[in-house]
C-alpha cells in the first residue's frame, strides 16, 4: 500500500511526523510493544506476552512493507516515537476483499495531543485509495477516548462481545466492535 511520509501540526504545536514503519525500526518497536502493554488496560495482551525478537519484528516489518493490502505507520513527535496504526485485510477471501482491519495505540504520555486523530485519518485515507471499501476495529467498552475518537472519524458500533479479555486480577472486559464504510 502506498504512503509518503508527512508532517503536520499538532494543536500544542509541535510536529508529529507519520512514516511507514522501516526494518531499522524493529527494536524500537519492540520496546515500544512491551511499553504500551503495560501502560493500558485496552491492548489484547500482557507485557510479558510480548515475546517478540527484533528479528521477528524485522520480518513482519518487511511483510507489511511488501504486501499490497497492508500498512504500517509510526508517528514521531521531537524525534520521540508516539505510536503506531496499522491496516491490514480481513483474509484473502474474494467475499471479503472489500474489508480491512485498523489498529492504533500509543504512548499514553502522548495521549490527547491530536496525534490519534491524525494517524486514524491518514490510515483510513490510505485504505480507501487502496480499494478497501470497510474499515472495522474492536476496541475494549470502556475505553472512552478511543470510542471517542472513532465516533468521531465516522465509525458506527455494530455489537458488543461480552467478557473477551479477562485480566490477571480476573475482572473481565467487553469488546465493542466498530465499522466504518470508507
Amino acid at each position: 500500500m502506498d504512503y509518503t511520509k508527512k508532517t503536520i501540526l499538532l494543536g500544542n504545536g509541535k510536529a508529529c511526523t507519520i512514516r511507514r514503519a522501516e526494518e531499522a525500526d524493529a527494536e524500537l518497536m519492540v520496546s515500544y510493544l512491551k511499553t504500551v502493554a503495560g501502560e493500558t488496560p485496552y491492548l489484547m495482551r500482557e507485557p510479558e506476552e510480548i515475546t517478540v525478537t527484533p528479528e521477528k519484528e524485522r520480518e513482519f516489518i518487511r511483510q507489511k512493507s511488501e504486501a499490497g493490502g497492508e500498512l504500517l505507520l509510526l508517528a514521531f513527535v521531537d524525534g520521540e516515537l508516539a505510536g503506531n496504526c496499522s491496516v491490514s485485510a480481513v483474509s484473502s477471501n474474494s467475499r471479503t476483499h472489500h474489508r480491512c482491519a485498523v489498529a492504533i495505540a500509543l504512548y499514553q504520555a502522548f495521549c490527547g495531543m491530536g496525534i490519534g486523530t491524525v494517524m486514524m485519518e491518514e490510515l483510513l485515507a490510505a485504505a480507501q485509495a487502496a480499494g478497501y471499501e470497510q474499515a472495522e476495529l474492536e476496541v475494549v467498552s470502556t475505553n472512552n477516548p478511543a470510542i471517542s475518537l472513532y465516533w468521531k472519524l465516522g465509525f458506527a458500533a455494530t455489537g458488543t462481545m461480552p467478557q473477551a479479555l479477562k485480566y490477571q486480577d480476573g475482572s473481565y472486559a467487553d469488546l465493542l466492535f466498530m465499522l466504518k464504510n470508507l
